[in-house]
């Protein structure tokens, strides 16, 4: 785990698991992607704090829920970063909590870089977010793919290797996920400190 500490108190997290490793796009392109993204932020000042967490999935992500939960009361959303360079179509799946700030500022980035992608509605049936928008935690995870998981012919099969996928499409999903990042660190409300008059 690591934690790029803002000037806020609101966190997000961000994903990835390390547990299919013979598959290039739902696995090795995640992991990349985390890693580029941690660079990135580490290397700039940031309003929010992000804490980036890398497990096996599912019970990675259990394990990590049961280890940290607490220290995770003030993060406000994040990302399960997923099946991010395949050759297919840029997708979004929302959060159980279809409108919150993580689907309008990866929405508001699609609209703003002239995007097309497909929209995925929440589902249980899928990555971590399951595990971190439990009932017990309700932390809403949202994803942005390129090809995503289930939607390929080469889901899972061996066909899913270093051939299918490429730098280009990963650094255009890296590009969606710092835009919507960069789009988050601008979100606040303000509250005026001389209300009276």
């Amino acid at each position: 785990m690591e934690l790029i500490t803002g000037d806020w108190d609101v966190g997000y997290l961000l994903t990835t698991y390390c547990c299919h490793p013979s598959l290039a796009n739902d696995n090795l392109s995640g992991i990349v992607l985390w890693a580029l993204l941690l660079r990135e932020l580490s290397s700039t000042s940031t309003r929010n704090s992000y804490c980036f967490a890398i497990h096996p999935e599912t019970i990675g992500a259990l394990a990590y829920l049961a280890q940290c939960g607490p220290s995770l009361q003030n993060i406000a959303g994040g990302f399960a970063i997923t099946t991010v360079a395949g050759p297919g179509p840029l997708g979004y799946k929302s959060t159980f909590r279809d409108g919150h700030d993580i689907d309008r500022a990866t929405a508001l980035m699609f609209r703003e870089a002239d995007l097309d992608y497909v929209s995925y509605p929440f589902d249980i049936h899928g990555s971590d977010e399951r595990q971190y928008s439990s009932p017990g935690f309700r932390i809403p995870m949202g994803t942005i793919s390129k090809d995503k998981y289930y939607e390929y012919d080469a889901y899972h099969t061996s066909r899913d290797d270093l051939d299918f996928i490429s730098a280009d499409h990963l650094v255009r999903t890296l590009d969606c996920y710092l835009r919507t990042i960069v789009i988050l660190e601008m979100n606040a409300t303000y509250r005026s400190l001389s209300p009276n008059g």
